[in-house]
C-alpha cells in the first residue's frame, strides 16, 4: 500500500485518527509545517516547522533538555520502573535470532517478538497485556553509516511497550498520555520542548495512524495503532487491534546526557577504552559541534560523504583534524557497535558464515578487523568483549553464560580473516602480474568468493 495515500486520508480526519484526550487537555496544536506540510502537535503556538527543520535541531547536544542524566543501562531501569509502575509487565528481551519467522533471520523490532505467521495471517501472542521489553534488534540497512552519523547503530535496544485494548489493556488515548508522562515525569523533559508528528504504518496486510514523538529534533519513539486490515479501497477494523510503541533506548541516554554522539553513552567504558588507548587529541567542544551539524546535514543529504564534507566546513575542521581525531573516532565508534551486535548474536545461537544471515555477521567482523588494519591499532578483542558483557549483564545477564563461546568465534573468525587477507594479497600480486583487467563481473565474483576489496 501507499503510505503517502495512507496519510492523506487519514490527515484529512485528525479528529478520527490523531487526536488524542491528552492534546486536548494539555493545549496541543495541530501545525502543518511551513516547509514541508507535515502535519504535527506542539504546545509552542509560534512553532511553524516540524521537527525535520526546526533550527534548534540536535541542540541538546552539549546542552541536554533534561533534569536528569541516565546512561543506557540506567536509562531501561527508569523506563522498565515507570511502565511497571503503570500497570505493564516487564518482559525479558526475546533471541536477536528470528528462529520463530521463516521471512526473518534477525529480529528487527520489538512487535516482531509477538508475532506469529499462520498461512496468509499474522497474529499476536502476547505473555502478558500491557507489557515493555527491551528487545535488542538487528538491522543492517544503513551499515555505513554507523560509527559516522553519531546515531546509526547495527543493533540497538527498541523499547518495546505493546497493549492489546481490551478489560486489561489500552488503545490510544492511554498509550500517548504514558508517553508524555515518562518524557515529562520521569525523564524531567519540559513539556513545550515535545512534538507528536502524524504517521502511519502499513504491513503485512494490515495499517493504521501512528504518532512519532520528537525532543529537538531527536525521534526519541513512535506510537503504531495497528487498526485496520486490506487496502483503502476495501479495509475493516482488525479483531484484534495492536499498539506496538517502538522507542530507542539509546536515543533516551543520548538526549539526558547530551554527549556528542550517542556510542558515547551507550557503551559504557569501552568507547573510553579505546580512546585512552590510542591517545586521541579530542577536542569536546569540536566534536560536539561536528557531529551536531552532521546530524543536521544528513536530513538534507542521503550521501554520507558529501555529508561529512558539509559538516567539516559548517565548523571549520580541516583536513588534519578530520584525520587525527574525527575518523578515528569514527573507527572506534565502528569497533564498538559491531562488536556489540556480534555479542548478541553469537549469543542467541548465531555463527558468521558466507550465507543469509551469517553473511552480515562475518561483514561486521571483517569491517572491524579492517578498520583496525587501517589505522594500525592493536586492540585486544578478547579485553573488549569483556568490556562489553560487563557493561551489559547487568540489563542482559544471559550474555554472561556465553562470554567464552562469543570470545572462541570471534577468534576463529579473526584467524579466517587473516589467511583471506593472504590469499586476497596472492590474488592481487597475481593479477598485477598479468595485467589483467577485470570486468565487473570478476570484481563481484572475487568480492562475494574471495572477499577481494582491493
Amino acid at each position: 500500500m501507499d503510505k503517502g495515500q495512507i496519510l492523506a486520508k487519514f490527515s484529512s480526519d485528525p479528529n478520527r485518527y490523531y487526536k488524542v484526550e491528552l492534546f486536548e487537555k494539555e493545549g496541543f496544536k495541530r501545525k502543518s509545517c511551513s516547509k514541508c506540510g507535515r502535519y504535527f502537535w506542539v504546545l509552542n503556538d509560534g512553532q511553524n516547522l516540524c521537527p525535520d527543520h526546526i533550527e534548534n535541531s540536535y541542540s541538546f547536544i552539549g546542552d541536554p533538555p533534561t533534569r536528569k542524566r541516565f546512561d543506557y543501562t540506567q536509562a531501561w531501569k527508569e523506563v522498565e520502573s515507570f511502565f511497571v509502575d503503570n500497570g505493564h509487565k516487564s518482559v525479558s528481551r526475546y533471541p536477536v535470532v528470528c528462529r520463530w519467522r521463516d521471512d526473518l533471520y534477525f529480529t528487527i523490532a520489538s512487535i516482531v517478538d509477538f508475532q506469529r505467521v499462520m498461512g496468509s495471517k499474522v497474529v499476536f501472542e502476547f505473555p502478558a497485556n500491557p507489557l515493555v521489553v527491551p528487545q535488542t534488534c538487528l538491522r543492517f540497512k544503513d551499515i555505513e553509516n554507523v560509527g559516522v552519523t553519531g546515531r546509526h547503530f547495527s543493533s540497538f535496544c527498541m523499547i518495546g511497550q505493546h497493549s492489546i485494548p481490551n478489560s486489561q489493556g489500552y488503545w490510544k488515548d492511554k498509550c500517548v498520555e504514558l508517553d508524555f508522562r515518562l518524557l515529562t515525569d520521569k525523564f524531567g523533559i519540559n513539556k513545550e520542548e515535545i512534538v507528536f508528528v502524524e504517521d502511519v504504518w502499513a504491513g503485512g496486510g494490515s495499517f493504521g495512524s501512528s504518532l512519532e514523538y520528537f525532543v529537538r529534533g531527536l525521534e526519541l519513539g513512535n506510537a503504531v495503532f495497528t487498526e485496520f486490515q486490506g487496502d483503502l479501497e476495501n479495509y475493516s477494523v482488525l479483531d484484534q487491534k495492536i499498539i506496538d510503541m517502538g522507542a530507542g533506548l539509546e536515543r533516551f541516554a543520548w538526549i539526558t546526557m547530551g554527549t556528542p554522539t550517542a556510542y558515547d553513552c551507550c557503551f559504557g567504558p569501552i568507547t573510553k577504552h579505546m580512546i585512552e588507548k590510542i591517545g586521541i587529541d579530542s577536542d569536546s567542544d569540536i566534536i560536539s559541534k561536528y557531529f551536531r551539524a552532521i546530524a543536521k546535514t544528513l536530513s538534507e543529504s542521503s550521501d554520507i560523504s558529501i555529508a561529512r564534507k558539509s559538516a567539516a566546513l559548517a565548523v571549520g575542521i580541516d583536513n588534519v583534524k578530520m584525520d587525527k581525531i574525527i575518523s578515528p573516532l569514527e573507527g572506534i565508534y565502528l569497533i564498538a557497535d559491531h562488536l556489540r551486535t556480534l555479542i548478541f548474536a553469537i549469543s542467541d545461537g548465531a555463527l558468521p558464515s558466507n550465507v543469509g544471515g551469517g553473511y552480515n555477521l562475518r561483514m561486521l567482523l571483517r569491517r572491524t578487523l579492517a578498520t583496525m588494519d587501517r589505522f594500525g591499532w592493536n586492540f585486544d578483542l578478547d579485553d573488549l568483549i569483556d568490556l562489553h558483557v560487563d557493561y551489559l549483564k547487568s540489563t542482559y545477564r544471559e550474555l554472561e553464560e556465553t562470554r567464552k563461546d562469543v570470545k572462541t568465534i570471534v577468534r576463529i573468525e579473526k584467524d579466517r580473516y587473516k589467511e583471506s587477507r593472504v590469499r586476497m594479497t596472492n590474488i592481487s600480486n597475481m593479477l598485477k602480474s598479468q595485467n589483467k583487467k577485470l570486468s565487473v563481473d570478476d570484481l563481484i565474483r572475487l568480492y562475494e568468493s574471495d572477499g577481494y576489496n582491493a
